[in-house]
């Protein structure tokens, strides 16, 4: 339950992918583990991790009251915990998307069995999962942050390259076309590596099927949506002078950038009820109807409903 939009106050629903009990594979300590709780109950004596694989997180914690503790687990445990969830949002890319999206939102695991430790009960507890998380978090968001400077600053290379070519070469010279497309082609690549880096690609599942929600710049300064792989739609951005890094967020030519990050086009596909955007067209939204279950589409259309409602 989500108490405000500042807080997440439990792990369950929309948010059960923060739970320790939530089923994704890991692998951490030489074992492949069926969930987080597994890995972190293996840790309480490490001569019987083996005996975690392949056990719910029911189960593993059923069974991590049975073995004999380790001497120094009271001493260990937080950083055996760190080390677990780490493991899971760096081995599973659609959970560490979807930690990030929840910004700067207080992570807490409210519950009602009374672990006032990890979590929260009736208001009253460490919240130690939540801490932990929030701290991945933090960690994973500054990485990024850097990739995704160290990035900018390599296309400003490019374009520099660029520039360097247009200005110092006659077209008429074989070797400048050469050049130019190889400096195209780089500053192309590196473009779609700083769309992904921006949340540009978002991947859904469902009933064991995955949809992949992909944006690229093409050469034409549009930006071509895939989903599954399959060409939706290409659209023309808004180019204006590159005068506010702000509100820059990909490609700069010549002092003249675009204004629409990549990334709005697939939250746009998405429809999700909380961005001040709408699907992108009839075409895109026809494609995606096209493939996706119907219980989706009718999840869809009641958080439209929704937040029509709310005033969205």
């Amino acid at each position: 339950m989500e108490t405000n939009n500042k807080i997440i106050s439990a792990f369950r629903g929309k948010y059960a992918f923060l739970s320790n009990f939530y089923e994704t594979e890991i692998y951490c300590w030489g074992f492949k583990y069926r969930n987080a709780e597994a890995a972190f109950q293996a840790m309480k004596n490490p001569l019987k991790a083996g005996m975690f694989e392949g056990v719910n997180a029911n189960e593993a914690k059923k069974l991590g009251r049975t073995v004999e503790l380790r001497e120094d687990w009271e001493k260990k445990k937080e950083g055996f915990m760190y080390t677990v969830c780490l493991t899971k949002f760096t081995q599973n890319a659609e959970l560490k998307e979807k930690l990030l999206a929840t910004g700067d939102k207080v992570l807490m695991e409210g519950n009602t069995w009374g672990d006032t430790e990890w979590g929260v009960c009736n208001g009253v507890g460490k919240n130690l999962l939540g801490n932990i998380l929030m701290r991945i978090r933090g960690e994973l968001q500054k990485c990024r942050r850097d990739k995704y400077e160290a990035e900018i600053k390599n296309l400003h290379k490019l374009h520099a390259l660029r520039d360097y070519i247009w200005g110092n070469f006659s077209k008429s010279e074989p070797i400048y076309h050469q050049l130019l497309h190889v400096a195209e082609t780089a500053i192309a690549d590196k473009i779609d590596d700083i769309a992904l880096l921006r949340g540009a690609k978002i991947i859904k599942t469902n009933k064991r099927k995955k949809y992949v929600f992909e944006v690229g710049r093409n050469r034409i300064g549009a930006a071509d949506v895939y989903l599954n792989g399959e060409l939706l739609v290409s659209l023309a951005d808004e180019v204006v002078e590159a005068t506010d890094t702000n509100i820059i967020y990909t490609d700069i030519v010549k002092g003249m950038g675009s204004r629409i990050p990549d990334a709005v086009f697939v939250k746009a596909l998405l429809y999700s009820p909380g961005d001040d955007i709408c699907h992108l067209s009839d075409k895109v939204k026809e494609v995606l109807d096209r493939d996706i279950p119907k219980e989706i589409l009718d999840e869809l259309q009641r958080n439209l409903e929704r937040s029509k409602k709310d005033g969205n």
